[in-house]
C-alpha cells in the first residue's frame, strides 16, 4: 500500500518550474515527500529529468545513504510496475552517479573537477582537524609579532588590556572564538566589518551633558550608540525577569510552611532589581559602565572615529564587548 500524503505535501510533490520553500516540523514526512517528489520530476511521461541531473544535498552522511536508498526503492518499485519503461531503467543504472551528498562533499566535488580554473593544485586534500588548528595558531602568532615590530599604538593598547600578564593567551583565545563565529556566518568579512561600525562613536552622541561619563573632559551619550541601545534592551528584560522570579519566591515565603525567614532579604533585593529596570538610561549606563573598567580609553574619542583603525584591536573588542 503507497503512502497517502495531504493535501499540502501533495502540492510540494506536484510543483514544478518555480522556487519553492518547505517548512515543516520533524517527523512531518520531509523525506518521504522529497523522495516522492524527485521520483516524480524523474519519471515524469512530459519532462522527465535523469536522475544524475540533479543535487540532492543534506546535512550527513547517514541523511545522503538514507536518502539514496529510498529515492533507489522508489524507483525499483515503479521499474517493477513498468518493466519495459527504458527510461526507468535508465535512472536505475545512473542513480550512483547521482549528487545526492552534503554540502561539504558537494564543493569537494566541484573543486576536484575545476581546480583548474581557479589556479588550485589537483593534489590538494582536506587538512585535519588538528592541522588546521595549528596552522591557524602560526598565522595568529605571526600576526601578532608583527604587530608589536610596528608598534602601532591601538594594537599595544589592546594587547597591554586584554593580555594577562606577559602572555597572549587570552587575547589569543579571543581572536579565535572571533574567527570561529565570523567563519560561522555567510558572508565572514562583511559581518567583522558590520560588526566594526558598531562601535562607532556617531556624530552627536560626544558632549558635555549631565549624567554621561567623562574623562578628561570628554563625554559620551552612550544610550545613543547602537550597542549599547542593545545592551540596555536586554538588561532591562533581565532585570524585569528577575523581578518576576523574585516576587514568586516571595510568595512562597509567605505560604504557611514557606522559608519565611529569606522574605525580607527577597522584598530587599526585588526593589533594588526593580528601582535598577526603571532608572532613567543615563543611569542604567552608568551602572554597567562605570569609568574605572571601561577598556582602552572609550571616553577620549572624537565624534565619527572608531575605536582605533588596528584590524586585530577590531576583532578582540567585538568579542570582549
Amino acid at each position: 500500500m503507497g503512502i497517502s500524503f495531504t493535501e499540502k505535501q501533495q502540492q510540494v510533490i506536484d510543483a514544478r518550474d518555480c522556487n519553492l520553500l518547505v517548512s515543516a516540523a520533524a517527523g512531518s514526512g520531509k523525506t518521504a515527500v522529497l523522495v516522492e517528489r524527485i521520483v516524480g520530476m524523474v519519471s515524469d511521461r512530459a519532462k522527465p529529468v535523469d536522475i544524475d541531473r540533479l543535487l540532492v544535498v543534506t546535512f550527513t552522511n547517514a541523511a545522503a545513504a538514507e536518502m539514496r536508498e529510498r529515492i533507489s526503492r522508489a524507483l525499483n518499485d515503479r521499474l517493477a510496475a513498468e518493466p519495459e519503461n527504458e527510461h526507468l531503467q535508465k535512472q536505475v543504472t545512473l542513480l550512483h552517479n547521482a549528487k545526492i551528498t552534503t554540502i561539504d562533499s558537494f564543493c569537494l566535488f566541484v573543486l576536484r573537477n575545476q581546480f583548474h580554473t581557479i589556479g588550485l593544485d589537483p593534489g590538494f586534500r582536506i587538512a585535519e582537524e588538528g592541522e588546521g588548528k595549528l596552522l591557524r595558531q602560526e598565522t595568529l602568532e605571526e600576526v601578532l609579532e608583527a604587530g608589536y615590530a610596528a608598534e602601532e599604538d591601538g594594537f599595544l593598547r589592546c594587547m597591554e588590556y586584554f593580555s594577562s600578564g606577559s602572555r597572549d593567551t587570552a587575547v589569543e583565545e579571543i581572536v579565535l572564538k572571533l574567527y570561529d563565529f565570523a567563519m560561522s556566518t555567510p558572508f565572514p568579512e562583511q559581518w567583522l566589518a558590520e560588526r566594526k561600525q558598531d562601535y562607532r562613536v556617531p556624530e552627536g552622541v560626544v558632549s558635555e551633558a549631565d549624567g554621561q561619563a567623562k574623562d578628561n573632559g570628554t563625554a559620551i551619550c552612550f544610550e545613543r550608540i547602537s550597542w549599547v541601545r542593545e545592551l540596555l534592551r536586554q538588561t532591562r528584560l533581565v532585570l524585569a525577569g528577575s523581578v518576576e522570579k523574585l516576587t514568586e519566591a516571595i510568595h512562597m515565603c509567605e505560604e504557611p510552611d514557606g522559608p519565611y525567614m529569606y522574605g525580607e532579604m527577597l522584598e530587599q533585593e526585588r526593589e533594588m532589581a526593580d528601582r535598577l529596570n526603571r532608572a532613567k538610561c543615563k543611569f542604567l549606563c552608568m551602572a554597567l559602565f562605570p569609568l574605572n573598567c571601561m577598556p582602552l580609553n572609550i571616553y577620549q574619542l572624537e565624534p565619527g572615529v572608531t575605536l582605533d583603525s588596528s584590524v586585530l584591536y577590531w576583532l578582540v573588542l567585538c568579542v570582549k564587548l
